[in-house]
């Protein structure tokens, strides 16, 4: 059971970041007019992005965006490092997800429950069917939690350091903060 437990949590949480690393997606209908935030060498950080991020976190308000900055940075950094992911990848783990909320789909468990109850708001939030969001706006948000993943494999012990010489290299610029 615990086993379990922890796997749908890790599941999950990968949907949570996965969704807010999104960001900017050309082939999903998604409007994000939210307020932005931060900018990252251009890159926005919104107001939804944020309130994506919040769900199903135990970060504070401040920590969930400092963890958006480094996610964009990382997404920056992996072209230098040439780090990639092949359509398998991402469809496989697409998969995995479905097949979770397909198994819970009866489950009543605090878990479970929990685990729709976020998915819901994920979808409230964008604005998109379960259909959309696993049609279009999904792909690219796995791709980019898989490129952040393996470039954070890649740099091992030197992540933090990395981080920091990123963050001095790119703009950042925090807005009404």
């Amino acid at each position: 059971m615990l086993k379990k437990l922890t796997a749908i949590l890790a599941l999950f949480t990968l949907l949570i970041v996965m969704t807010a690393c999104s960001g900017s997606i050309d082939d999903a209908k998604v409007i994000d007019t939210s307020e932005i935030l931060v900018t990252v060498d251009k890159e926005k950080i919104t107001q939804q992005d944020l309130d994506m991020s919040m769900i199903n976190s135990y970060l504070s308000e401040k920590e969930s965006i400092e963890n958006l900055i480094n996610n964009r940075l990382l997404l920056l950094y992996s072209k230098d490092l040439k780090v990639k992911t092949t359509k398998k990848e991402i469809t496989d783990e697409m998969d995995r997800a479905k097949k979770y909320f397909k198994e819970i789909e009866n489950d009543n468990s605090v878990e479970a429950v929990k685990s729709k109850t976020d998915f819901e708001k994920i979808l409230n939030t964008l604005g998109l069917t379960e259909k959309e969001y696993w049609n279009s706006y999904a792909f690219n948000g796995y791709k980019k939690v898989i490129i952040i993943g393996k470039t954070k494999e890649k740099l091992g012990n030197d992540l933090a350091k990395t981080l920091q010489t990123l963050r001095n290299k790119y703009e950042i610029k925090y807005y009404n903060s």
